[in-house]
């Protein structure tokens, strides 16, 4: 049976943790802004800083880091979170797999296909737009 854990995703600044699960696995949540910086050559480049603030029409990226932080593998990982009811869910993060909504829109879902290693990790993320 797969461990399905639910994170809790907010329009917050700072990292949110989520409630320890029965298991040995650490989950950080956090949402993330663009921002473009001019570089040296002339060219703009764009990058993720924390959101400090938001406001209708604004692009988020919402990011769930897990690792795992016991001595024995994690098989059968199954990641939930919800899409915050003030934004519209947009598709997967740069570099992200695409998750499987769930609910009408309102929650997405990963399902890891290996087992996350002793002191291994990764993070997943999804775009949404502020309402």
């Amino acid at each position: 049976m797969p461990l399905i854990l639910a994170v809790l995703s907010l329009l917050a600044a700072t990292p949110t943790q989520a409630a320890p699960p029965a298991g040995p696995l650490s989950i950080t949540t956090r949402m993330m802004v663009e921002q473009r910086v001019a570089a040296a050559d002339g060219t703009t480049r764009t990058r993720l800083v924390p959101a400090t603030r938001v406001v209708p029409g604004d692009r988020v990226t919402i990011v769930v880091a897990y690792r795992n932080t016991g001595t024995a593998p994690i098989a059968d990982l199954v990641l939930a979170n919800p899409v915050p009811p003030s934004t519209v869910y947009r598709g997967p993060a740069a570099g992200s797999p695409a998750p499987d909504l769930v609910a009408n829109g309102s929650q997405v879902r990963w399902r890891l296909t290996r087992p996350v290693a002793p002191g291994g990790g990764g993070e997943l993320g999804f775009t949404a737009i502020v309402r």
